[in-house]
């Protein structure tokens, strides 16, 4: 970027005081070390505020779904059950598309942290009283 895009994106950034970032009481103590090692590399860029935590705490619980499903396949490979293999693909591959969707909306892909600009609204006459 050049010095003027970096400036013109640090002045778009939006200022949330919300950053008083907990885990929710719904999360096994194991998720909620996860949640706070995620939690603070998204808050130290400036990234994620209160507003968010339900979104992480969604995202780690498909992550860990997606992690049960993988083992249950690398089981039912090693145990050679096809016939429940088909049912539990289908199910690592919805808990997959859910921690992506969640990592997408949090910036947890690197073509999501890419995209994070924020638009600054139009002035108005009004603003420049």
């Amino acid at each position: 970027l050049t010095k003027d895009e970096y400036e013109e994106r640090k002045e778009s950034e939006v200022d949330v005081p919300f950053v008083d970032v907990q885990p929710p009481s719904y999360l096994k103590k194991k998720q909620k070390e996860k949640f706070m090692d995620i939690a603070d590399k998204l808050l130290a860029i400036g990234i994620m505020t209160e507003l968010d935590v339900d979104c992480l705490a969604m995202y780690i619980l498909s992550h860990d779904l997606y992690l049960s499903y993988t083992k249950t396949i690398a089981q039912l490979i090693k145990q050679n059950d096809i016939a429940g293999l088909k049912d539990v693909q289908n199910m690592q591959d919805k808990a997959f598309r859910q921690a992506q969707t969640a990592a997408r909306d949090l910036g947890l892909t690197i073509t999501s942290r890419c995209r994070i600009v924020i638009p600054t609204p139009p002035e108005t006459e009004d603003d420049e009283l």
